[in-house]
């Protein structure tokens, strides 16, 4: 195959599967940036990684955020959505931009405040981009999952144990919940999205910065 048919076949590729590119993780944010466009810190409710800088990039119909740990994507998440105008009370908007209410509370609140987006006074309302999730596919997770590792690489993997089970298959129609592969990536998947991340990184950065944000408080010594 000579170069032109081989350009021309990535090219094909990029187009049908937008995430078929080289690994991610360990990029740093110019390289991110290269890749992706340029990005945006991430938001209240939308940060990955506690103490770390995080980045949100709008790619191809997908929302990516990177979690840099000196300088180096140390965690990423793919979400497959679109941005929708929804009208929500100008008082959630306030406690939300001041920090106040986290995104899963903005939500439902912004759900509740929905059924009365008829009512005739509509005078504290105010309009907010929303992004709305859509379902990805056991192909979209297959790709992402390629393009940082051989598939042979993965395994099944026990977060309780911490253990790695037998190679699983990728004809399978369902992926595996948590895999781990022979580089200790961690890639964890949902209906809408998946999360790869460097363990060991996550493990020391989260013990050198102190409880991490969703962990229960230490047990003092008396």
């Amino acid at each position: 195959m000579n170069h032109a048919r081989l350009s021309r076949l990535f090219l094909v590729i990029g187009i049908v599967c937008p995430l078929a590119a080289a690994a991610r993780i360990g990029e740093t944010p110019d390289e991110s940036q290269k890749r992706y466009g340029a990005g945006a810190p991430a938001a209240e409710g939308h940060v990955i990684l506690a103490n770390a800088t995080n980045q949100v990039f709008t790619y191809m119909g997908w929302q990516i955020t990177a979690a840099y740990v000196d300088a180096k994507t140390a965690r990423i998440r793919y979400r497959k959505g679109r941005l929708v105008e929804e009208a929500v009370p100008q008082w959630v908007q306030d406690a939300q931009a001041a920090g106040v209410l986290n995104e899963r509370q903005a939500k439902n609140r912004a759900e509740m405040a929905a059924k009365f987006n008829r009512h005739p006074n509509r005078a504290n309302m105010t309009t907010v981009s929303v992004f709305k999730e859509d379902p990805v596919s056991s192909d979209e997770v297959k790709t992402i999952l390629k393009s940082e590792s051989p598939i042979g690489n993965w395994r099944e993997y026990d977060t309780k144990t911490q253990s790695r089970n037998a190679v699983f298959s990728f004809a399978a129609k369902e992926v595996p919940s948590t895999l781990i592969n022979d580089h200790g990536l961690v890639a964890h998947v949902t209906p809408t999205g998946v999360t790869l991340e460097k363990l060991s990184v996550i493990q020391e950065f989260e013990k050198q910065s102190g409880t991490p944000k969703d962990a229960a408080p230490a047990i003092p010594k008396f």
